[in-house]
């Protein structure tokens, strides 16, 4: 049986974009992120377990994502297996920023 990852050959009943896109801030800051955290001087993860990490996302959501964010949903998956950051840490942290997001729309 394949993975949702394995889609060689597969039907699809939509054309792909083969379109050249502009590279986002966020596609940036992913890529930086990513070299950062494989890079041998910290070495959180290597290239394998990244790709690991994405072809292992739910089916919906590797079917769903765009490419940067199945990225930085494999990165999470990664520093949490790590023990570099908890769940808890991760989602603390991001409450803190939409706060603050929150409160910059407001005040």
């Amino acid at each position: 049986m394949r993975s949702t990852h394995d889609l060689g050959g597969a039907p699809w009943d939509e054309m792909l974009d083969l379109e050249v896109n502009d590279v986002t801030p966020f596609a940036r800051r992913v890529t930086a992120l990513v070299e950062i955290l494989r890079h041998p001087s910290k070495q959180v993860f290597v290239t394998d377990e990244l790709r690991r990490a994405i072809e292992s996302l739910p089916k919906n959501d590797y079917l769903t994502l765009t490419y940067y964010e199945k990225w930085i949903r494999a990165v999470k998956a990664l520093v949490v297996e790590k023990g570099v950051l908890s769940q808890e840490e991760i989602d603390a942290r991001v409450e803190e920023i939409l706060r603050r997001r929150e409160a910059d729309k407001t005040g």
